[in-house]
């Protein structure tokens, strides 16, 4: 009886331990969380802008390089974004699952850019087709290194390499749940990344095709910037959801031990008082027997 309590104190000391760890992380997350919604709206703001202004050039100024807008018959790149750290439930799961099935889908018309390990992990491991990138981690990636990767994979689409680039991504919904989402980047709908825009007549400088290179880049930077920050608020919220459930687990199991640890100490001492008031009775026995 007494190995059983010693078993269960180990138990609970080792749960409870547990139980401090993922709440301390739950705290983290949740602060990260905030963090990464102020960066998304303050990303996002720009992104809205940078698609206004890149609508009203494309139906403002002639000669936009049919690269940009006419779909074609090739291989599509997916830039595949995923986290690099675990504990965040199922949201690098959902993510790579969906890369599968489009690789079984489009079967060799498909390539990955795989950014966070993750990622590369899992198109490693299925064989699939990938783009090496210089950058290989999306946690913390800055707009200068998005823009550097934009130019070097716009370079392949232009060479014809790819014709068309999608990002592929955990899209926010709300603060328990998230889809994910293969959005089209290139080639563009003319006109139609805009929305209503002011056609005011205006001049570019620099003009026809060094402009939309310029454009195009930028656009394409901004987009991946703003996924990146998107993804990584779907990464903390799973995070959060994840070591809650986690916390909320181990007190139920610290709940359920200890009633388990009173029983037994209840158990051995009902074991004890027994076997005083039997030797009692015995000492008892034998005192009547001696007389």
């Amino acid at each position: 009886m007494a190995d059983q309590m010693q078993a269960i104190k180990r138990r609970m000391k080792s749960v409870s331990s547990t139980e401090r760890i993922t709440n301390a992380m739950k705290l983290v997350s949740a602060a990260k969380l905030k963090q990464a919604t102020n960066r998304f709206d303050y990303i996002r703001k720009h992104l809205e802008a940078e698609k206004r202004l890149y609508g009203q050039v494309l139906r403002t100024e002639g000669g936009v390089p049919e690269v940009y807008l006419e779909p074609r018959e090739g291989e599509t790149l997916y830039i595949l974004l995923t986290s690099s750290k675990g504990l965040c439930g199922s949201y690098n799961t959902s993510i790579t699952k969906a890369a599968g099935q489009i690789a079984e889908e489009e079967k060799a018309s498909c390539c990955f850019a795989a950014l966070g390990t993750k990622g590369k992990e899992f198109c490693l491991r299925e064989g699939l087709e990938m783009l090496e990138t210089e950058r290989e981690q999306m946690d913390e990636m800055g707009y200068e290194e998005a823009y550097r990767l934009a130019g070097e994979v716009l370079e392949l689409y232009r060479e014809g390499r790819f014709t068309s680039i999608r990002v592929l991504y955990a899209s926010y919904l709300n603060s328990i749940s998230h889809e994910v989402k293969a959005a089209p980047v290139f080639p563009l709908e003319a006109g139609g990344q805009a929305g209503d825009c002011d056609l005011t007549l205006m001049e570019y400088e620099p003009a026809g095709r060094e402009l939309f290179d310029s454009l195009a880049q930028e656009y394409l930077a901004l987009y991946l910037y703003s996924a990146i920050a998107e993804a990584t608020l779907c990464e903390h919220s799973a995070r959060r959801i994840a070591m809650k459930n986690a916390s909320d687990s181990a007190n139920e199991m610290l709940t359920e031990l200890s009633i388990y640890y009173n029983r037994a100490r209840q158990a051995a001492i009902t074991s004890e008082i027994i076997e005083i008031i039997a030797g009692s009775e015995a000492q008892k026995l034998r005192g009547e027997a001696i007389e």
